[in-house]
């Protein structure tokens, strides 16, 4: 058959070489397998140029629409601002309603109290951050992280994914063009040995078949490429990846043990549902790995730093983080990031020699991260390495100060939390967890004051410090009062104090930069900062905070009063600021009513007394106006009655007017803040001002222009 063959051939052939024959077809051969090759390598090339291009046009669009963004939520928050800002005129203006005494000020006061709250009426309509579903009216709270997690997070991290998935699209197309290139120089090879043993006669068989086998090679490399798939994200995976990272970007910072509970946790289950589903719809998606172990990883840490209770199994959550750290790592090796977040996790399960080995390896990619030692020294002081732990927490306050940075001193901050809740979780190892915490302390208030983070270890002690609760009297021109010195351990109720007082005398303390700093419930950066130079022997400190010097109190929670010299510690003080009562009624005793009345401008008489309680009358009266609030109280100090009436015997100065603002002032007195918010909505609701009240116990009974008796069990508003 094959002599026939070649029978049939023979006579076609320009020359009776039947290895030159062969050689032909080969080169034949070759080049159709080039045509085509080149035709793919073309066709690749495009791909991988559409896909650039969509990426690029991603990048532009998502430009301007997180320019866009960025200008709306700084005009929604400059709308909020302003609309709080309107409300406090307004609150001002009827405090100073109340001590004016002129009819022209009176009438001044009161178109300058409408105004405001006029304006703010029609801002809240400006702002979304005034509008549902990120104002809640009831509470008057705006959802400030939801609200920038839809505006910004959404969209941005939208684009970056999809402009990503297009970029790893391009370089695909764009790795197969080269590879077809490279395909195409093989085959260049094999025609070229093919070509020359159709000319030379020595060793053609061995030409030959070289170029043969390029050839052969070129075409299984061409089919494999080929058939090769280019891994696309579904856009509905890449949804689901954004939707995850919303809502992670509304969940709760419980860092400090803010009270929260199930219902507050629901952003991390969603955040897990949405990067599941992902996963799902596209298992070898690189980056929802990543994304849902560092959602599990911080959601384990916030719950065992700050202590909240929950359903979740911490340990669980972290081993699942883990393995999805290393299935990520497998493909990005050099992420650092990633590599810290596998060592803090391994340092939560308290698995410290894998926490020192990821920790490690996250240094060599990024020596110049100091939180990384701080990270590291835990994980040390863990397996009983006292020596190589002090020597992390050394190098990171020398990297530290190094950093000016604002994420530096964020990291400092965080590092502070961290390591003062783990004294109090590991208490095997509290005593260097506290040491260090102290360190990092005396670092930052030495960095602020001195400009190099290493604290006056000479710094004299002070000779006293004295703590007293300040308060503002709004009746009384906005004066700050000083209460009684506070002990060490004190409770004070919420409505005892706007701020601090502290006096401390020494004198070696004349010349020294002296610095104060107050932690609330171990929040990672101290709430209340002052630094001053100390130019007497005696240094008095207010610290109130703007809302503070607005006359808000201050907030419940476990205070810590630190006092530096020079940056080394020399005074601590903790004391409670509680929370309002559990059940509803007056939250302040009888002396501290009167207290404030008297305070305020009012006269309070010493009242009559005996073993079962006591009453007193204190009046305010000028020319026109008169105000009495009569008080009783029981043998604990408790109020058991209170009537307040008002008086004016200016025609112009109508009562309707003049009660109301007793009645405000008067309930604000008496009642915690959650509480005059729903006293005041029942009474609007009533549609007649208030001339005269008292109250008995928990029953609010008020009197207007009508004869009606109109009286509010006070239980029935309390939640």
């Amino acid at each position: 058959m094959t002599r026939r063959l070649i029978d049939r051939i023979r006579p076609h052939v320009r020359e009776e070489d039947l290895g030159k024959a062969a050689s032909a077809m080969a080169l034949a051969l070759l080049t159709v397998l080039a045509a085509a090759v080149a035709g793919l390598q073309g066709q690749a090339s495009l791909e991988a140029q559409r896909a650039g291009q969509i990426a690029e046009q991603i990048a532009f669009e998502a430009a301007g629409r997180d320019t866009t963004a960025v200008i709306q939520i700084g005009a929604a928050y400059g709308t909020y601002r302003r609309w709080y800002e309107e409300l406090e005129r307004a609150a001002w203006a009827s405090y100073e309603r109340l001590r004016a005494t002129a009819p022209d000020e009176q009438q001044l006061l009161d178109t300058f109290q409408r105004a405001g709250n006029e304006i703010s009426a029609w801002v809240q309509g400006q702002s979304p951050l005034l509008q549902p579903p990120y104002y809640d009216a009831a509470t008057r709270v705006s959802d400030f992280a939801a609200y920038e997690a839809d505006a910004m997070v959404g969209p941005s991290v939208g684009a970056a994914e999809r402009r990503a998935n297009e970029l790893a699209v391009a370089s695909a197309w764009g790795g197969k063009a080269a590879e077809y290139v490279t395909i195409l120089t093989v085959i260049a090879v094999g025609l070229f040995f093919v070509g020359l043993s159709s000319t030379v006669r020595a060793g053609r068989r061995f030409l030959g078949v070289a170029g043969v086998s390029f050839g052969v090679a070129a075409a299984a490399w061409t089919i494999a490429v080929t058939a090769q798939p280019i891994h696309r994200l579904p856009d509905s995976a890449i949804e689901h990846y954004v939707a995850a990272q919303v809502r992670l970007a509304q969940a709760p910072d419980l860092g400090g043990g803010s009270p929260t509970d199930e219902v507050g946790l629901g952003p991390y289950d969603a955040a897990l549902a949405e990067v599941d589903e992902a996963l799902r719809q596209d298992p070898d998606y690189v980056m929802a790995y990543q994304l849902r172990a560092g959602i599990k990883v911080h959601y384990a840490s916030e719950l065992i730093i700050s202590g909240v209770t929950a359903t979740v199994d911490t340990g669980t959550l972290l081993r699942d983080g883990m393995a999805d750290y290393r299935r990520y790592l497998e493909s990005r090796p050099d992420d650092y990031a990633a590599w810290w977040n596998l060592g803090w996790a391994a340092y939560l399960v308290e698995d410290y020699r894998d926490s020192t080995a990821a920790t490690s390896r996250a240094l060599e990619l990024a020596p110049t991260q100091f939180t990384l030692y701080l990270n590291r020294a835990l994980a040390w002081i863990g397996l009983g390495d006292r020596a190589a732990a002090t020597a992390d927490v050394d190098r990171a306050l020398a990297l530290a100060a190094a950093d000016t940075s604002d994420t530096a001193n964020w990291y400092l901050g965080q590092s502070d939390l961290d390591i003062g809740r783990f004294a109090e979780l590991r208490p095997a190892v509290a005593d260097f967890l506290r040491e260090t915490q102290l360190r990092l302390r005396e670092a930052q208030v030495a960095l602020r004051a001195l400009g190099d983070p290493s604290p006056n270890a000479d710094a004299p002690e002070f000779a006293s410090v004295d703590v007293h609760p300040i308060e503002i009297g709004h009746y009384a021109g906005g004066r700050i009062t000083e209460g009684a010195a506070m002990a060490d351990g004190d409770h004070l109720a919420t409505t005892d104090a706007v701020g601090i007082r502290v006096r401390a005398t020494g004198q070696g303390i004349v010349g020294r930069n002296i610095s104060a700093r107050i932690w609330i419930n171990g929040l990672p950066r101290p709430e209340f900062v002052t630094d001053v130079v100390a130019d007497e022997a005696t240094t008095v400190v207010d610290l109130v905070s703007p809302y503070g010097r607005a006359g808000f109190d201050l907030d419940p929670g476990d205070y810590e009063l630190e006092r530096y010299v020079d940056g080394s510690r020399r005074f601590e003080f903790d004391f409670v600021v509680d929370p309002p009562p559990s059940e509803p009624g007056i939250s302040r005793t009888a002396s501290e009513v009167v207290a404030e009345l008297a305070a305020n401008g009012f006269g309070c008489p010493a009242g009559e007394s005996n073993g079962n309680g006591g009453e007193t009358t204190c009046s305010w009266t000028n020319t026109v106006r008169s105000f009495w609030v009569l008080v009783r109280w029981d043998a604990a100090d408790r109020i058991t009655y209170v009537a307040v009436t008002a008086s004016t015997t200016d025609p112009n100065d109508a009562i309707a007017e003049v009660g109301p603002l007793l009645f405000d002032y008067t309930v604000r007195l008496l009642y915690p803040s959650d509480l005059v918010g729903r006293i005041f909505a029942w009474i609007d609701a009533q549609g007649e001002a208030v001339n005269d009240f008292e109250i008995a116990g928990t029953t609010l009974r008020v009197f207007g222009a009508s004869t009606t008796d109109r009286s509010l069990d006070i239980t029935a508003l309390w939640p």
